[in-house]
């Protein structure tokens, strides 16, 4: 069925997907939490991730392809060659693991202005980004999804995604998590990489 809500103009490479995974199935993912072990987020600097709070305040984990979680990526599997089509036309070839993200209000936790796209000279690249929200608006105070799709700073949009939307954006483009105030807001961030070009 499709999901995709479109905006004006060919290609925008950005959409939300509505009802992605259901209740029972954010339930199902939000569970992993207990089998994994969540770290501190980090920033890259000159190629070297570090801590640095100001920008990054976070916790996450990896979740890797295994018994719990292949029919998350079999599911992404399936909706991801839509959004491409509608949305990207990009030559894509793989999922990159799983992130887990936490941002607590109780330390106002948040991610300032970045891009995705990682500045090295590897075979491939990360091309779509894609957040799953594992949380509804009323769960968390701030926390908002901001980004810039279309290279003006002036023109920043504001997004808070249903629990079970997917967010779907080039990985290019400048997007934050603004400080969480209350609350818990929680995500699974993906990269869908491709051959660099």
């Amino acid at each position: 069925m499709y999901r995709i809500r479109r905006y004006p103009g060919l290609y925008t490479q950005f959409g939300i997907w509505k009802e992605a995974f259901s209740e029972s199935e954010v339930s199902k993912i939000t569970f992993l939490e207990k089998m994994h072990k969540f770290e501190k987020g980090t920033i890259f600097n000159n190629g070297e991730p570090q801590e640095n709070n100001k920008s990054r305040d976070c916790e996450l984990a990896f979740l890797e392809v295994d018994q719990h979680t292949a029919w998350i990526y079999e599911r992404l599997g399936n909706i991801i060659p839509v959004a491409n089509k509608d949305l990207f036309m990009l030559d894509i070839g793989y999922i990159a693991p799983l992130q887990y993200t936490i941002y607590r209000g109780s330390e106002e936790q948040h991610y300032d202005w970045h891009f995705d796209r990682l500045i090295d000279y590897q075979d491939f690249e990360r091309k779509i980004s894609g957040v799953v929200m594992l949380s509804d608006p009323d769960e968390y105070e701030g926390g908002d999804f901001e980004i810039i799709i279309n290279g003006n700073p002036e023109e920043v949009q504001i997004h808070r995604p249903l629990k079970g939307e997917i967010i779907f954006f080039s990985s290019t483009f400048p997007h934050r998590v603004t400080p969480v105030k209350g609350g818990t807001r929680k995500s699974l961030v993906f990269w869908v990489e491709g051959k660099r070009e």
